[in-house]
């Protein structure tokens, strides 16, 4: 059985290449299963980074700037 790990990089564009480089160190282990969650938008940017053959998982949480006085 494989163990998972949940990645949560801090919403910060600077943060997610090295969380998707180290969540690829991670896959290549074998034994566990990586999922990295953030935004929709961060995790379109992460897809562009992480190779089709990647079995990480990306999962998006609903997130909309302007409910929290943030603009794009």
């Amino acid at each position: 059985m494989k163990k998972h790990v949940v990645l949560f990089p801090w919403m910060g564009k600077s943060h997610l290449i090295p969380f998707a480089q180290l969540a690829q160190v991670i896959e290549r282990r074998k034994a566990y299963t990586v999922t990295i969650v953030n935004t929709p938008t961060n995790i379109l940017t992460l897809r562009s980074f992480l190779p089709a053959s990647s079995t990480i998982h990306l999962v998006d949480l609903p997130f909309n700037p302007t409910d929290h006085g943030l603009n794009q």
